[in-house]
C-alpha cells in the first residue's frame, strides 16, 4: 500500500502535456505537488510504501510498485512474496 499521498514534481517538455490533462497548471521547470496517484505509470518518483502482510515500509520508485501490483493489487516485501507465490501458484494451477 502506498503510504505517499502527494509529492513535488518538476514538469518537462516531455511529461507537462500529462499533468495538462489531468487538471494541473504550470510550465516547463515550474514545480508543482501531485496526488501520486496522478504519476505517469513509468515515473521514477521515489514513493514510500508498506508490505500487505507485515507493514515493512521501504521506498521504490513509483514505476516498480505499479509493476509490482499490477496483478492483484496487493504489495509484499522481499520477504512476503513467497505468500504472493503460493496465491499465484493456487489460482494458476491448483498445487
Amino acid at each position: 500500500m502506498l503510504k505517499t499521498k502527494k509529492l513535488n514534481i518538476k514538469l518537462n517538455a516531455k511529461t507537462i502535456r500529462w499533468y495538462w490533462e489531468r487538471g494541473y497548471k504550470g510550465t516547463t521547470n515550474d514545480i508543482i505537488r501531485i496526488k501520486v496517484a496522478d504519476l505517469k505509470p513509468t515515473s521514477h518518483y521515489k514513493v514510500e510504501c508498506a508490505c500487505d502482510n507485515c507493514h515493512k515500509k521501504r521506498m521504490l520508485s513509483y514505476k516498480a510498485y505499479v509493476q509490482f501490483t499490477l496483478n492483484d493489487g496487493l504489495y509484499y516485501c522481499h520477504k512476503c512474496c513467497l505468500i504472493k507465490k503460493e496465491a499465484t501458484c493456487m489460482l494458476r494451477y491448483g498445487v
